[in-house]
């Protein structure tokens, strides 16, 4: 029974993938529905003008249906902004995804001195180091302005 159960429940998975095929977003080239989920990011420049969150706009782009998530993972610039909120499996995943792109950090302090996080940034900056080749920027809330880690990057081979 359970597996006559897996059976159908996979064959309407297809289904339902078939299906949305036929809509109007994926009709889209996935170049440019992939330009469409920068907007979604907080650090994007035409909708934001400072980061204020994480790459947790994407996530939830990716999980609406098999095509884009296909088209969000495909797509390494749509992971390469990262916050520092907390989660450093979240991390982990943007960096991943990202590949070699270069990074845009958000680093907050704030969050974890008031108690809202269960990881420190400095656990999460831990696993930024192995990349801090990528990394282009590195806001700060403290700061109006990203800095420029060129000057990092050259002391770090």
């Amino acid at each position: 029974m359970e597996a006559r159960y897996d059976s159908l429940k996979a064959e309407l998975c297809l289904v339902g993938r078939r299906l949305n095929e036929f809509t109007q977003p994926s009709r889209l080239p996935p170049e440019l529905l992939a330009e469409v989920f920068i907007y979604l990011n907080p650090f994007c420049p035409a909708t934001n003008p400072g980061p204020a969150g994480s790459t947790g706009d994407v996530v939830a782009v990716s999980h609406v249906c098999y095509h884009w998530r296909e088209v969000a993972l495909q797509f390494p610039r749509l992971w390469s902004n990262i916050a520092l909120d907390g989660n450093p499996d979240a991390v982990a995943a943007a960096l991943t995804r990202s590949k070699s792109s270069e990074l845009n950090v958000w680093y907050d302090t704030y969050l974890h001195s008031y108690g809202f996080q269960r990881h420190t940034p400095e656990e999460q900056l831990d696993q930024l180091c192995k990349e801090l080749h990528r990394v282009r920027s590195l806001w700060h809330p403290d700061e109006f302005h990203a800095l420029d880690t060129t000057a990092l990057r050259n002391r770090f081979p």
